[in-house]
Formats: C-alpha cells, structure tokens, sequence
C-alpha cells in the first residue's frame, strides 16, 4: 500500500491511481479524490530498513515520542493541563468513554469526585483531533459562570454563555457560535421560536448536560421540558456524542430513570421493567464512590465525615411559642379541609411554609407571621395584583409541570414570602387574635437556644478553625450572622444566599439592622484563601462551589426539607484536595416533631447501611441513593402529618406509611445500580492506568526545540524559557514568540508568570504536531536493550466522515517478546532521548548489520497475536509500522 501525504488533509494510503486524480483514504477520515500532483509520498518504514544508512536518533526518537505522547493523551487525558493532580478513577473514566467515538455515558459519580475533571480530560483530547468542533454544554443556572470560568482557566475552552437576547431570528446565533455554555431553566422554554432555530443549526458533535436528574420523566406526570428537548434532539438527530452527569441517576421512578437511558440508546423502553434493562448498564452507566478511589499508589482518598449530633432544648419561653404555633397549624389544617380545594391546597401551603420556617428558628417564622399580621389589619394591598401573583407563586410552588424548575434557595425565598403573597386566604376562623398571640409569644422569646448552643459548640471546639454553616432561610442566617459578627467580629464572617443581600444583620452592640451585601464567587474565593473564618450559607453554596481548600469543619445550623440537600452540603467539603478528616455538627432539638422524625430517618438509613454491610459500596454513597430513591416532598409530607399524630404512633413512619424509603424495590434499584453499573477497582483496573505525567513532557519539549533550532534555558525553580520555533507559531494566530513554561501540576499560578505546558496547549500541540511529520522513521539507538518495532493499531473497518482512531504500540524484540502501550512507550524513550550521544541531530547513521527488514513480519505477527487481548476499540485491527529503534553494537539483543 502506497503512503502518501496532501497538504491539506494529512498522510492517507492510496486506493486507486485515476491518471491526474488519485482516490485516497486519508488517516483523518474519509476517502476522498485529489488531484495526483498534490500528493508526496512517503517513505515506507520496511523500504527504510533496506538502507544502508538509517536516520539520525534524535528526530526517530521525536517523532516515536510525539506519536507515543498523542497516543496516551487521546485515549486518557493524562497530559491534560490542569493544576489539579489526576487520579486514577478519572482516567478511567476518560478512557471508558473515549475507547469509542462517538459514544454516549451516564456517568453518576459522587459529590466531590472531579466531574469537571472528568469532562476537561474527556474533552481535551476530543477537541484537539477535532471530533469535537460543535459543543453544547447544558446546565443549571446557578453553575453556568462556573463552567464558563473553568473551561477557559482549566483547558483553555472559551465557551459562549448563551443569553436570550442574543438569540433572534435573523442572527443565527446556535449556528455561529461552535461551543455554547446555556441554563437547563433557560433553553427548556420554548419562548420566541428558540426551539425552531437550535433545531435548524449543524448537529452538536458532544452534548454535555450537568445535573441531568433534573431532565425526568414520569408516567402521570409526564416528561419535563428538559426532557422533551433533549428528546427531540436526539429524534432529529442533532446529537452525536452524549455526557449526562448526575450524582442521583435514580430518583425512586423506573420510567424517570429509563428514560435517561433512552437517551443514550434508544431502543430502552421506559415502560419495560428495570430488569430488562440492566444486562446495558455497564455500557452506559459510570459510578464511582468515594469508597473506592484512591490515588496512583492506591491508597484510599476519602474517609467517611465524623458526624456529631448536637443537641439543644427550647427554653420555656420557646417551647410555649412552638405548642401555640404546633396548635395554630393543626387548627388551620382542620379548617381547610372544610373549604373548596383550592382554598384548601392554599392554606396548605402556606401552613406548611409556617411550619418550615419555624423548625429553622424562631426569628424565620415570627417575620412571617407579624408581616401577615400587619397586613390582615391594614387589608390595604392591592388584592388583584396580590392574587395575580399568588398565581404565579401557585404555578412555581405547586403547579409547575416541571418540578425542578425551582433551586432550593428560589423555593425557600418564595416560602419566606409566601404569607404576605396570600394575604387574602384564611387560615384559622380567628386568625387575627390566633396571630397576635403568636407575635406576642415570639416577642418573649429573649434568645435563641439553637444559636446559644451553635455559639457553645463553636467555643468548645478551642482553636480558629474555619466553619462552614449552613441554615435553609435568610431570616435564619441573619440570626447565626450576627451572632457571629457579634462575638468575633464582622470581619470574620460572610455569607452566601441566592440574591447576594441579607437585611437584619446586628453587626455592633449598639447599632441598627445592617444590610450586608456579597458576590457569591467572591465570598468563595475569601473563605477559600483564608480571609473569612465563619461561612454561613442558605442552600447557595450546597452545589457548584468548592470550600475544601482551609475547611473541615461543618454545621448543619438547621436541617433541610430534602434530606438530599445534607449529602450535597457535606460535598461542599469532602471532595478530592480535602486534606483534613470531614466532621459534621448537626443541630437538632429531640423534642420537637422535626427532631423526632430526623432520628428516626437516621436510624431508618443506618439499618439500610447495615444491609449491604460487607458489600465493598461506599456507605455515605448508599445513604445518597436511598435519599435520591424518595419521591419529592416525601419528608415534608411526614413531618406535615406527624404534627397532629401522637409521638409514639410515627415511629415507623418511613416504613409503613410510605414505603417509600427502603422498601424492597427500592432495595432493588440499589442493588442493580451498585452491580450493574461500570465502576473504577484500582486492584482489578490500576495497573492499565498510565503512570506518566506533564514531567513526561519535558524530554519531548527539549528534544522538540532542539530540532528547531532553540535553546530553552532552565531555570533554577524548575521552569524553562525559549523562543518559539516559527512552525510553531504558523499552527495557530494566539501562538506567541517566547514562552516561560512549567510541568508541575502543584505550582501555584502567578498572574504573568509561567505557565503550565500540557496536552489541550495550543503550543504543546503544534509541537507534536510538527514532531509527527518527521520523515525519519528508523534509527540505531544508544542505550536501547534490545530491538524495537512502533506500529500504529488502527480498525480496517473505516467510518466515512470520522477521523481514523489509533493507537501507538510497542514490540519489544527481546529474549522474551514484550508488548508496550503507548504510555509505557513514553516512560522507555524519555532517557533514550536525554542520551548523551545526542549531539549530532542530524547524522545519519550505518544500518545495523542484520537484516533488519527480515525480522520484521515475525515482529507483527508477535505483536498481532497479543493484541486482542488489549480490549482495543477496533473491529477489525490492522498493525501499521511506524518506526523501528535498533540497539547500537555492543548491546544485548535477542
């Protein structure tokens, strides 16, 4: 077979000679027809072994490195340029879902475990061949910044973040702009032909949706919008490759759940039962927990947080204040079940914020209800206007078809107002007298036993730690503010909430309310450097922030409606680079109905912990998917009952009643997910994970600007500084002329200093890319053992309009024949290429005296035979030498 190079589509082997025309199979994929005299051949790597002279070592060494390097890279990510150090379970992960392209994954690893390591690792590479020009990355709200920001400063991916407005008829904005970061509660709304104009733009070559449980569907309910139009995607065939990343995969409903894998492959019913669908799941679901991840030696990362129950009673003003307001919610539910239903669901909802907000404190709920009351007894709001907007509230709160369309801090501030939105429903035949009382009661109260306690706790624990508080309502948080500010100083605490604004601080002695005001990156970048001691933060910060950095220490000042919310708070610290065993505090009164049934959800999950004890599953990851399994509002609809039931009658509530937490499906869907689904074993998969890292590189550098002509100079702290080779800079306009550069992931990155040099660099790229194009293909090397044959494994089974996926193997010709993958190719040519007989570049040397082309079909047949046994993504694989690497005379050889 011919090997011939275009200018413009790369090196390809001839199929057929047309006169002035050739048809060629090109490696980047494709079969196309060029005109004869654009093609050069190239030499072939058998012909070059007749030779009585072979190449210089230097370049042969280059170009096998550079192939070697790219090898590794497409098929792990290893060399990928972020300051964060890899672990083993995200290569994994790059390499489970980059054997095929494109191919599409549900990957639900836990909180904390680098998902946006995972996605750089898996795009890097994808981007950099080019399978992956168009990207879509869908999202929530609140982490769309996030991704944009991380993109550009960890993998140099500048992203457009999609907004409304720039989104007309007439602009074409989804089919200009290639790589789009776009809101899952913005795109969902078909507003404005928004739908029509995504549909009649270019396929996405890679959909990336974050947070993918929010895209559901259930058998009466029916399918979110999220769901409809990934569906409608996928039928018009606008997505090619597919990333769904969830840490819940299963949120208690088969349909739901199969129907995210119908995403994946289409021909999973979400009407069949579970059974039938997990012989698939480890093709398409990825799991890890923190259990199982360790670091490249395979020592376990994680340990599972010290949880600490701390508790408190109400002192006799509070406790009189909660029987009247337990008496005044049980007299409200009595009356709305006498009135017409949407009256009742109305005084429902608002009797159900009351009961919320008081189990956070007593400052939450006493506003509400002296607002409430002031506004009964003026009766001066505009009524129509009120009930357009209660409307609205009814639509979001209760109504919404699409029950993810609300995060946790828009739910709790919608609660918070939720009285003066439904001033014109009664509660309560006497409501105004009932409500006085109320505010009188809550007047009394002189201080607040859960923040007493909170301040005990916080004294007890004797040093300057840093805390991470969490509270689920403003009012609550402006309380544990300032009682903080208060003790230590203003200086030492912050705050994260939905809107950035927290009124009622008391920050001095003496002073009025404050209204304190933050970004909530900036107040994360502060606690993270060490500049704020206390972090209080409503349901904010529970996803898409990072505050491991200086923290272990976390409160749960009161404890969330969601049960799920407490998983995803304490991820916000026991996450990859957490250096400090996690301790959690969670503040709980015994006595109240909310305290009581928290026990009896612990004891509940524990025995459930208890029964997969032995079972090598992570038991902080098992108490997280028997949270996800719960229907939404299971625990609010327990407690709401429970308040009216005598203590003793509820013990096993979660049992009986429901069902609904632990029962034997659920068990069931636990059990498949945990032995069904495709999980990273550092005993069973470590030793495939590749052992090299961006100190690799430097070899390769060096040797590669050696053969350009430029002398990088090292400097004392481990850097190296040069003139970029002009070939270099002709790759691509935002190549500059001179680079300070550094391989080391743990260096701090200082603004105009060096910068970290790895695979997803332009320069790194143009480097070897340059380096591949090497004409020298066989050398005689110093320090080399025995014989080596480089052959590229790629499928004779060609796609049309794919480029061609191969990978770079190693035969070593010795006494005993030994295999080299790509990265072991790395580790055995980086002292070859440091050899001090390196000087002459470019002296050819005397061929080996044996017949070197001789050997060379025992060579493939050797390497052939071991090749299935590498699991490689090929149908059909074929062997394409590449290079060979001959011992100089003297050196032991087979």
């Amino acid at each position: 077979m011919t090997r011939v190079r275009h200018p413009a589509h790369g090196p390809g082997t001839v199929l057929a000679e047309l006169g002035e025309i050739t048809a060629v199979e090109f490696d980047g994929g494709g079969i196309l027809k060029v005109r004869s005299a654009e093609l050069s051949a190239l030499r072939s790597p058998v012909d070059a072994l007749r030779r009585p002279e072979w190449d210089p070592p230097l370049p042969t060494l280059a170009r096998a490195l550079a192939q070697a390097i790219s090898s590794t890279h497409q098929r792990w990510g290893v060399f990928l340029s972020a300051r964060v150090t890899l672990l083993p379970h995200q290569l994994w992960v790059c390499h489970r879902v980059l054997a095929r392209w494109p191919s599409r994954w549900l990957i639900a690893d836990d909180v904390g475990l680098g998902k946006t390591i995972e996605a750089g690792l898996i795009l890097t590479p994808l981007l950099s061949q080019g399978l992956v020009q168009r990207l879509l990355i869908i999202c929530p709200a609140s982490l769309v910044d996030q991704w944009v920001e991380r993109l550009r400063e960890m993998f140099d991916v500048r992203a457009t973040r999609y907004h409304p407005d720039l989104d007309r008829d007439g602009d074409d904005f989804w089919q200009q702009h290639r790589q789009v970061i776009v809101s899952l509660h913005t795109v969902r709304l078909d507003r404005k032909r928004r739908w029509e104009r995504l549909f009649e733009a270019e396929p996405w070559d890679l959909v990336l949706v974050d947070e993918a449980h929010h895209l559901n569907a259930d058998e009466r309910s029916g399918r979110t919008l999220g769901m409809q139009l990934l569906e409608e995607l996928n039928e018009r065939r606008l997505i090619r490759g597919l990333l769904l990343f969830t840490g819940t995969p299963h949120r208690g409903v088969d349909h739901g759940f199969l129907s995210l894998l119908r995403l994946l492959r289409p021909d999973i019913n979400p009407a069949q039962p579970l059974a039938m669908a997990l012989p698939h799941l480890p093709e398409l679901v990825i799991r890890n927990n923190k259990q199982n991840v360790t670091d490249m030696a395979g020592q376990r990362l994680f340990h599972p947080p010290r949880v600490v129950d701390i508790r408190y009673r109400y002192s006799p003003e509070e406790e009189q204040f909660y029987q009247r307001l337990t008496e005044f919610i049980i007299t409200g539910r009595a009356y709305a079940s006498s009135t017409r239903l949407r009256s009742q669901r109305s005084v429902m909802l608002v009797l159900t914020a009351l009961q919320k907000l008081a189990a956070s404190s007593v400052a939450a709920v006493h506003r509400a209800l002296a607002g409430r009351l002031d506004r009964l007894r003026a009766r001066e709001e505009d009524l129509p206007g009120r009930q357009a907007e209660l409307e609205r509230v009814w639509k979001r709160l209760a109504d919404d078809p699409d029950g993810d369309a609300l995060s946790e801090d828009e739910r709790a501030a919608l609660e918070e107002r939720i009285d003066e939105l439904m001033v014109d429903v009664q509660l309560n035949p006497d409501e105004i007298p009932a409500l006085a009382e109320l505010v009188t009661r809550a007047v009394e109260v002189p201080r607040e036993s859960r923040v007493d306690r909170l301040m005990e706790l916080i004294e007890g624990l004797g040093d300057d730690r840093q805390i991470l508080l969490f509270t689920e309502y403003k009012a609550t948080q402006a309380l544990v503010v300032s009682a903080l500010a208060l003790r230590y100083g203003a200086a030492t605490v912050g705050f994260i909430n939905g809107d950035g604004a927290l009124p009622g601080v008391l920050a001095r002695p003496e002073g009025p309310p404050e209204r304190w005001t933050a970004e909530r990156r900036h107040t994360a970048a502060r606690f993270n450097a060490g500049e704020l001691r206390f972090l209080v933060s409503t349901e904010a910060a529970g996803e898409g922030i990072d505050l491991h950095h200086r923290c272990s220490t976390l409160v749960h000042v009161d404890m969330p409606w969601n049960p799920m919310r407490m998983h995803q708070r304490v991820g916000r610290l026991n996450r990859f680079g957490q250096t400090t065993p996690v301790t959690v505090y969670i503040l709980r009164n015994p006595d109240t109905v909310e305290g009581r049934i928290w026990s009896l959800l612990e004891e509940k999950l524990d025995r459930i912990g208890a029964a997969f004890a032995g079972s090598m599953a992570d038991p902080d990851d098992i108490r997280a998917l028997v949270l996800g399994l719960s229907p939404a509002g299971l625990h609010e609809q327990v407690a709401e009952q429970a308040l009216s039931t005598a203590p003793g009658t509820f013990r096993h509530w979660y049992d009986a009643k429901t069902g609904a937490i632990g029962g034997e499906r659920a068990m069931t869907v636990i059990r498949a997910i945990l032995g069904n689904t495709s999980r990273f074993h550092f005993a069973t998969d470590g030793e495939g994970v590749p052992k090299v890292d961006l100190p690799d590189l430097v070899p390769f550098v060096q040797a590669a600007l050696r053969l350009r002509g430029r002398r990088p100079e090292e400097r004392p702290d481990g850097t190296w500084a040069f003139r970029t080779p002009e070939p270099w800079m002709a790759a691509h306009h935002a190549i500059r002329d001179r680079y300070h550069v550094h391989f080391q992931r743990g260096r701090a990155e200082v603004r105009g200093g060096p910068v970290l040099l790895g695979g997803g660099h332009r320069l790194l790229d143009a480097a070897l890319a340059d380096m591949r194009e090497l004409p020298e293909v066989c050398a005689v090397v110093e320090g080399l053992e025995a014989p080596l044959w480089l052959y590229a494994c790629r499928d004779a089974l060609s796609a049309p309009g794919r480029p061609t996926q191969q990978v770079l193997l190693g035969m070593l010709d010795a006494a005993q024949p030994r295999l080299l993958q790509d990265w072991e190719l790395v580790v055995l040519l980086n002292p070859l290429v440091r050899h001090p007989d390196r000087a002459q570049v470019r002296e050819a040397r005397p061929a080996p005296r044996v017949d070197a082309a001789s050997r060379e079909p025992a060579a493939r047949a050797a390497l052939g035979a071991l090749v299935p046994g590498l699991q490689l993504p090929f149908e059909a694989p074929e062997l394409h030498l590449q290079a060979v690497l001959w011992p100089a005379e003297g050196a032991p050889e087979a």
